[in-house]
């Protein structure tokens, strides 16, 4: 009760810091018949001819309008420039609900916002990785990338320890009447290993040795393509309403199509193996979880699989690389996969598809992960009651790294590559 009145204080119609709550709170001193209003200077612009009001100092109410209300969707414009003929990702195959990815162009027309952004479907982006071509995927031939990019996570690594080092000295040298923060020690040690680990491993591929491993969980960011790509939200709706490939290579439409993006809060996604639009299976699938539930976190994950060279017999398969997969899912399938004392059916089955998820998702795609996005949480399951289905989520999208996932979820999520890295030197030309 106490903590209620100090709360109500602190937002007094006196208060020099807040606006003050004199229009909700009762007993202001107001006549018998007098009716609450809104605030006599509210957050509104001024109509021609009057005055500028001076600047209070005072901190708004969030309840005035106009403005951005608690849980309110941020959208953002992209204006897309695409030459359809000659780029490979296109957006004519973005529908409404679908995770947008924003390509980090540096060397366009415009500056600072006053630009146009190339963006496309997680599905296009897919589209491009299965091609394996050598900006796809993760060789050797990549080494100057992975080691500036190895570089730049041990920089970020140093400072980190480095800080947390501090907070324990500091927490180290506080009277004992309080026990230790066990999770800062425990993640200050997971952290310093991961630290050293990279750390040998990058001096090995500095000298050039012939014992120099691939990283995957650090090395996808050298991958070209995915270095340029990257989640940017949910489209909300589009400035046109083709939604035919055909039609512009036809020369009847506009390279320029505005793309509304919700970047933040609450908008709907797509939770469908199949569309309006068009008939073909999985086509425009995009199946975060065939049975969500409220609360829950969706996810893009970052796959990588393994690709061999077979040549012609006696000779033995040569590792060529990694290739690389998005992935859309949710934590309830993931903690599904996980291996129980009780029941460890996923595992034994590993290629067995987890039922009505129209991406496919396996036990074998869990344990090959080395990285993901949280895209948002579930709001509202039933979003949409029609053919295609729909589930409200609020996006707020958060790089996931390897560790982090496997400290929520489990050991299974990352196994086979964490546990078997392949020599680098094995795929120099």
């Amino acid at each position: 009760m106490w903590g209620s009145i100090s709360m109500l204080a602190s937002v007094s119609e006196y208060n020099n810091r807040y606006e003050g709550l004199r229009d909700y709170i009762v007993g202001n001193k107001r006549p018998p018949n007098a009716v609450p209003g809104c605030s006599v200077r509210p957050r509104l612009p001024n109509k021609p001819r009057d005055a500028v009001p001076g600047i209070d100092g005072k901190i708004k109410v969030s309840s005035q309008k106009p403005g951005k209300s608690t849980n309110e969707c941020i959208v953002y414009n992209r204006l897309v420039f695409t030459e359809f003929e000659q780029c490979a990702v296109h957006p004519a195959d973005i529908l409404p609900g679908d995770v947008v990815m924003l390509h980090s162009t540096r060397h366009t027309l415009g500056h600072d916002t006053n630009r146009p952004s190339k963006v496309a479907s997680w599905r296009q982006i897919n589209d491009i990785l299965a091609r394996k071509t050598p900006d796809t995927m993760l060789t050797a031939a990549h080494r100057n990338r992975i080691l500036d990019m190895r570089n730049r996570e041990i920089n970020g690594f140093k400072d980190t320890v480095k800080r947390q080092g501090a907070d324990i000295d500091f927490m180290k040298k506080l009277p004992q009447l309080l026990p230790h923060n066990k999770d800062l020690l425990k993640t200050h040690s997971v952290l310093v290993t991961q630290y050293q680990a990279l750390l040998t491993e990058t001096g090995e591929l500095m000298t050039s040795s012939a014992n120099a491993l691939f990283i995957p969980e650090h090395d996808w960011q050298a991958v070209p393509l995915l270095s340029e790509w990257s989640p940017d939200g949910i489209l909300k709706s589009r400035g046109d309403d083709e939604h035919n490939a055909s039609y512009f290579h036809a020369g009847g439409g506009d390279s320029g199509v505005d793309m509304n993006v919700a970047v933040q809060g609450p908008t709907v996604a797509r939770n469908s193996g199949s569309n309006l639009f068009d008939g073909t299976p999985h086509e425009y699938a995009q199946v975060f979880d065939p049975q969500p539930r409220a609360m829950d976190e969706v996810y893009l994950l970052l796959v990588c699989d393994e690709e061999w060279h077979t040549p012609p017999l006696p000779a033995p398969p040569k590792f060529k690389g990694y290739s690389f997969r998005l992935v859309p899912t949710s934590a309830r399938i993931i903690e599904e996969l996980e291996p129980r004392p009780r029941s460890s059916f996923w595992k034994d089955h590993p290629e067995d598809v987890f039922p009505g998820n129209g991406s496919g998702i396996n036990y074998n795609t869990i344990e090959s992960a080395v990285f993901a996005w949280r895209i948002g949480s579930v709001m509202d399951i039933c979003a949409n009651t029609q053919a295609e289905q729909k589930i409200t989520i609020n996006v707020n999208i958060r790089p996931v790294s390897l560790y982090s996932l496997v400290a929520r979820f489990g050991t299974h999520v990352g196994f086979a590559r964490l546990n078997a890295a392949r020599k680098l030197t094995a795929t120099l030309p």
